[in-house]
Parts: structure tokens; C-alpha cells; sequence
């Protein structure tokens, strides 16, 4: 009978046994899943080159032909992945040059992705890059298409004897008919190129300093010479990685002891630090800061200008913290002295663009706001001046998000009358609920209406059913459609045509309402409110006509007080029951000419935040997407009004603010604080910018003071 320690031996060698059988079979396990899924991605890959690849059905068999052997060749593939292969490859080729304009697509392709290590993936974007220019050629064959069918419609209108009656053909012919004005093109001048070209060929030459006088390879001395050629060049004065400099700049604070004024003494033509006793002059701040406003991210900026050379490198955010500080201490007053004059202004265009900030999202490395706060998706408000506006303004606010409570108190400044905007319901709700708006106008984006009917019409059915190898014959074929009540449904499809027409028409009108030389801004709008009403009013009621007509054949219904589609998936009945619902703001720039049609110009200045937001993906925190937003308003203001050195203009406001901010810090600190005049200034106090005189900074003024010097140096070149 074995003993009681024997009986706890044994049964420990039996649990550890157990123990090691157990971990192996854990150990075999994890290597099993872990082939899974290595399997899944691999699956996942070849599957991805599968759809890529049969995208490309057609011409390129070669390729087709490779990624099939493959698949078919490879047992691990399961029967689905196969199944969907022999799917792809069915598909028509036309669809690839629709695809080609696939934003994922482009990105899975671009030269240099990491997506083209796998098999078959370099051949199919090779491949991929012939079918995108074959894509691109498709995309100016849609657009003079289109032109060919609007121009066969309009003259089947212009033709037809409208026997029928009917309201919408007989509103078609007047858009037929209807004259635009005369469209003064400027004067081509020199492109800004070219000039710079000019200019360089006015600088000094660079003359040969030796000439060859003994052959190099055989000895000879019997030389001859071509005659002299200039390249005209225009070079950088250090290259890239040579462009920070290392300077120790003196100063000392000189102060009245009658009455008390101090001034900070700085070396002639020497650069201010961003902040006292800082370490980044504010050239070094104000490039980079613009760079990220152009979509260009700091980490990069630092990388390459400050990369090169040891002695440069910065510490972890040295860069990117002196770029939110200059926004801060410097950039937002200016920012706030634009928005001031833009919120004062009588009409005013407003539009929203995604921004990913991490904090927002609860993600990050920054506090995350309350749970009620989060938000899967952010925005940033953008705010323009419209075109005929003698002060140009674009700004930037981040919202947090894009509903009327947000939008809301980002526009309790605004005092303009009339918002110009897409149709976004949130205006319409803040516009109707605030007695505090009760007299703003809204105008509504005709491009967005016009791109609405442009997305009904399906053109290459058009184009088949007028077909004809003579225009006579296929506007013969519409007026038959027009006149035969047998046809009638086809009728609708060229009414939307006309639709399309008016509105090409009206932006012809549009296109002549430019300001002319040395005409008064009373004139110029006296001259917009009439070419409006004589050309563009007539149209626009005919469009309602045919609008109407649509409405009572089907395509359109009133219930409670608004309009709704016919049927449910019909974009031709989307697009006129957007115009039914906003018919009256879509006609606000007909009765005042300070008006715009419609809202490019700030879609205009939303395309700089989309190019950020591609390049640098996210913002940390909201206080750091509030400094973009200060950049993104200093930089497009600036080329609203035309500066053409928007780095040396903050360069120049920032170091007249240093100057002010500190005299100011300092006679403070020792009127108030009993500090000596021997005490290094470390910070500014806060307030000391208030009394600046920041007149002679706006981008409108200054734009004029840059023209003069730049006179100045002409006149003496």
C-alpha cells in the first residue's frame, strides 16, 4: 500500500503531465488560427486582386491571364473566392473607366503604395494607369456629348410648332429663344510665368570664367567655340537643407525716466522669436504654419527643413508648439479683425466641411470631453464673402458637429441679410425659428440644383435615342417626341434638358456681370439688377413653368405644406422636388444685385480644409484644430485679396505685435510689479495686445502698400 506522500507524488506527476499535454494542444492551436488567418488575409489580397484585375477585363489579357493562373492553381482558395473571380472577370469593360474616378481605387493604385507588394498588383496598376487616361479622354467625350444633345434639344424647341399645348414645351421654346447678353472676355495678358521669366532676363549674367584651351583627352589646342547661350534660372539662395541659420540676436530696453515710455532695442533687419525668450524666430513659425495650411504636415516640414544637418534638430514639438503659439499670441487677432469686417458685411456664403479631431472622438492623447460632448464626426464652418465684395474675407470656426445647435452660436455674430448657402436644412431651421433673423434672406445654391437635374439625365440613353449621322435628323427625331402624344415620356427627359439650358444660360449672363475699369460700384450694381431682370428673370420663370408642368404629371406631390417625389428612387423626382421646396430662395439674386447665384466661393474655401485633411488625416485636440482654423483664414484671405507674399506679411504684422506687446509687458511689470529694467522679459503679459493699431495689417490694406512698394521698385529698377 503506497504511502500518502507516494499517492501526492504520483498524482503531481500526473497534473503536470496533463499540464504539459495541455499546453501543446494550446500551442497547436495558436499556430492553427494563427494559419487562419494568415490564410483570410492572403484570401483577403488575392480576392482584392481579383476585383482589381477584372476591372480590367479587356484589352488586358496578359494580365487577366496571370492572376487566373494563379488563382486557379492555389488550393487553399475556397470555391466562394473562385465563384467571385469568375464574377469579375464577367463584368463589362466600360465599367472600368467609371471606376477609374474611385477614390479607394486611385489610393489602392498610386504609384508607391504599399498595396503594390502583392502579386499581380504592379501589372494591374500599370494597367490601371492606361485605363484611367482612357478614363479621363471619356470624361471630355461625356462633356461634349452633353453639349451635342443640349445643342440638338434646343433647336428641335426653337423648331417645334407645339401643337399640343403642352406647358412645358411652350416654356422650353421661350428658354430656346431667349438672348444672353454680350460676355466682354479680358484682355489676355502675360501669365505670371512668364513675367517671372521677364524679370530673370533682366538679371545680371553670370559670365564663363575659363574657357577650355587644351583638349582633356588627346592634348590638342586647335579649339573652337559655339556661340553664347543664357539659361534663364530661377534658383533658391540655399538649397532646402540649408535654409535655417543659427544667429544670436541682441537687444536691451531702453526707458524715458520723465515719463515712463519703454521701447526693446533690437539689432536693424533681426528677427523676433515667436515668444520672449523663445527659441524659434517667427519666419521659422509662420513657413511652417502656412505649409500646414497648404496641406503640408508639420512632422513632415520638421523632417526636411529641419532634418538635415544634427545641429538643427528640435526637441519633440518644439515646431509644431511655436506654430500653435504664434496662431494664439499673434494669428488670432488678425484672424478676429477678418471675421469682424466679414460678419459687418450685407451678404455672406456659408458651408461646412468633415474634420477629424482625436479628442473629440474620445481618442487621442488629450482629455476626451463628456460622453454627451463625443462625436463620431466634426466639422468645420467656413464663411466667404461674396464676389463683388470690396474687403474679400474668408474664415474658419470648428463647429464640433452639424446640427442646427452647433451651427447656431458659430453664427451669433453674423449680421449680414442674406446667407448664402447649399440647402442644408439647418439654416432653414435656424432662419425660421430665431425671431432674431427674421428679416436675413436665404439664398439657396443654384449650382447645387443644377447638379441635382445633371445627375437625372442619363446622356448616352439620349444619345441613343436621337441618334443620327445629321443633326437635321436627330432634331427632327426630338420634335417628333415633342409633338407626339404617343411619345410624351421622352418629352419630360428633354424638358429637364431645357431646365439645364436656362440655367447655362443664366451663368452665361452671369459671366458679364464682371466690374469693368474705373465703372462706380453704384453703376456696377445698377448695371447687374437690370441685365438680371431684362435675361435671367424670364428664364428662371420659364424653368418654374416647366418645374410645375413636371410636378402635375407625376413626378412631384404636395403633402402638409411641401413637396415630395413621386417615386421614391427617381433622382428626376428628387431634383424638382428640391426646387419646388426652395423655389423662392432660389430666386433671391434676381431682385438684389449683391447677391450671388450661388455658394463656389466658399466651396471654394472649403477645398483647402479637404486638402488638409487628406494630407494630415487628424488634429489632436480641438484647440489645435482652432489654430488650423486660424492659419486656413490668414492664408486664403490673403490670397483673396491678392498678397503675394502672404509669409512675409505675418512675418511683418507678427514682428510689429512682438514690438507693441512687449513695450507694453514691460512698462507694466515695472510701473505695476516694481520690476527693474534689468529683468528678462520671459512672457507677455496677458491683455498687453489690446490698443494695437492693426489697420495697416488687413490683408485689403496692406495688398495696396505691397503694390506701392512694388512700384517703388520698379521705378527704380
Amino acid at each position: 500500500m503506497p504511502t500518502e506522500s507516494e499517492q501526492i507524488a504520483a498524482l503531481t506527476r500526473m497534473l503536470k503531465q496533463a499540464q504539459a499535454k495541455n499546453d501543446k494542444l494550446k500551442e497547436q492551436l495558436e499556430k492553427k488560427n494563427k494559419q487562419v488567418a494568415d490564410l483570410k488575409k492572403r484570401n483577403k489580397e488575392l480576392a482584392d486582386i481579383a476585383v482589381i484585375a477584372g476591372l480590367l477585363h479587356g484589352p488586358y489579357s496578359e494580365l487577366l491571364q496571370v492572376v487566373s493562373d494563379y488563382l486557379t492553381s492555389n488550393p487553399d482558395l475556397s470555391e466562394k473566392d473562385k465563384a467571385v473571380w469568375d464574377a469579375v472577370v464577367a463584368r463589362n469593360a466600360d465599367h472600368l473607366t467609371n471606376l477609374t474616378k474611385n477614390r479607394w481605387i486611385r489610393r489602392f493604385l498610386v504609384k508607391g503604395s504599399e498595396c503594390l507588394n502583392t502579386l499581380g498588383a504592379k501589372k494591374a496598376a500599370t494597367a490601371y494607369r492606361s485605363a484611367r487616361n482612357k478614363g479621363d479622354q471619356s470624361i471630355k467625350r461625356r462633356a461634349d456629348r452633353q453639349q451635342t444633345v443640349f445643342g440638338t434639344v434646343t433647336k428641335a424647341y426653337a423648331d417645334t410648332s407645339n401643337p399640343s399645348n403642352d406647358a412645358s414645351v411652350a416654356a422650353g421654346q421661350k428658354i430656346a429663344t431667349a438672348l444672353c447678353p454680350e460676355v466682354k472676355e479680358c484682355a489676355a495678358g502675360v501669365s505670371p510665368g512668364r513675367q517671372a521669366v521677364q524679370k530673370t532676363g533682366q538679371a545680371p549674367i553670370k559670365e564663363v570664367e575659363t574657357l577650355m584651351d587644351r583638349c582633356p583627352v588627346c592634348g590638342g589646342t586647335d579649339i573652337e567655340y559655339s556661340k553664347e547661350y543664357v539659361s534663364k534660372l530661377r534658383t533658391c539662395q540655399a538649397s532646402i537643407g540649408n535654409l535655417i541659420r543659427h544667429m544670436q540676436v541682441q537687444y536691451r530696453f531702453a526707458r524715458c525716466c520723465s515719463c515712463g515710455h519703454t521701447e526693446a532695442q533690437w539689432a536693424s533687419d533681426s528677427e523676433r522669436p515667436v515668444s520672449p525668450n523663445g527659441t524659434i524666430g517667427q519666419s521659422t513659425a509662420v513657413s511652417a504654419g502656412v505649409l500646414m495650411a497648404e496641406g503640408v504636415a508639420l512632422n513632415k516640414t520638421k523632417n526636411v527643413i529641419l532634418g538635415s544637418k544634427p545641429e538643427d534638430q528640435l526637441g519633440n514639438e518644439t515646431l509644431e508648439k511655436n506654430v500653435h503659439r504664434w496662431a494664439n499670441d499673434y494669428g488670432r487677432l488678425l484672424a478676429d479683425a477678418v471675421r469682424s469686417t466679414l460678419v459687418e458685411q450685407y451678404a455672406i456664403e456659408l458651408d461646412e466641411t468633415p474634420i477629424r479631431v482625436l479628442q473629440v472622438e474620445g481618442l487621442g492623447i488629450c482629455e476626451a470631453p463628456k460622453s454627451e460632448d463625443l462625436n463620431t464626426a466634426d466639422y468645420v464652418m467656413v464663411m466667404s464673402s461674396t464676389k463683388n465684395a470690396e474687403q474679400p474675407c474668408v474664415t474658419y470656426r470648428h463647429l464640433g458637429g452639424r446640427s442646427a445647435d452647433k451651427i447656431r452660436p458659430a453664427l451669433a455674430d453674423v449680421k449680414s441679410k442674406v446667407w448664402i448657402s447649399d440647402a442644408y436644412a439647418a439654416y432653414d431651421s435656424i432662419l425660421k425659428n430665431d425671431p432674431k433673423y427674421a428679416e436675413v434672406k436665404h439664398q439657396s445654391c443654384l449650382v447645387h440644383a443644377r447638379r441635382m437635374y445633371i445627375d437625372a439625365l442619363n446622356i448616352p440613353s439620349i444619345v441613343k435615342l436621337i441618334e443620327s449621322k445629321k443633326q437635321v435628323d436627330a432634331v427632327e427625331k426630338v420634335k417628333a417626341s415633342l409633338d407626339n402624344p404617343i411619345t410624351k415620356s421622352d418629352a419630360d427627359v428633354y424638358a429637364v434638358c431645357m431646365v439645364l439650358v436656362g440655367l447655362q444660360k443664366i451663368y452665361i449672363t452671369e459671366r458679364s456681370l464682371n466690374r469693368l475699369e474705373d465703372e462706380s460700384e453704384e453703376a456696377h450694381l445698377r448695371r447687374i439688377a437690370d441685365t438680371r431682370t431684362i435675361y435671367s428673370l424670364p428664364i428662371m420663370d420659364s424653368i418654374d413653368e416647366i418645374v410645375f408642368d413636371l410636378a402635375e404629371k407625376g413626378h412631384a406631390r404636395l403633402e402638409k405644406g411641401r413637396y415630395v417625389s413621386g417615386k421614391a428612387d427617381s433622382m428626376l423626382d428628387a431634383a424638382i422636388v428640391y426646387w419646388l421646396n426652395h423655389r423662392e430662395s432660389l430666386r433671391v439674386f434676381l431682385t438684389d444685385p449683391k447677391v450671388d447665384p450661388d455658394s463656389n466661393l466658399v466651396e471654394q474655401g472649403a477645398r483647402p480644409v479637404c486638402c488638409v485633411r487628406k494630407a494630415i488625416n487628424h488634429k489632436q485636440s480641438i484647440e489645435y484644430a482652432e489654430s488650423l482654423c486660424t492659419w486656413l483664414t490668414l492664408t486664403e484671405t490673403a490670397s483673396r485679396n491678392g498678397i503675394k507674399d502672404p509669409i512675409g506679411w505675418l512675418v511683418s504684422f507678427g514682428t510689429a505685435l512682438h514690438d507693441y506687446r512687449s513695450r507694453r509687458s514691460m512698462e507694466t511689470e515695472i510701473t505695476e510689479q516694481g520690476k527693474k529694467l534689468d529683468s528678462k522679459q520671459m512672457v507677455f503679459l496677458p491683455g498687453s495686445e489690446d490698443g494695437f493699431d492693426i489697420t495697416p495689417w488687413l490683408p485689403w490694406n496692406y495688398v495696396k502698400t505691397e503694390a506701392m512698394m512694388d512700384a517703388v521698385v520698379e521705378s527704380i529698377d
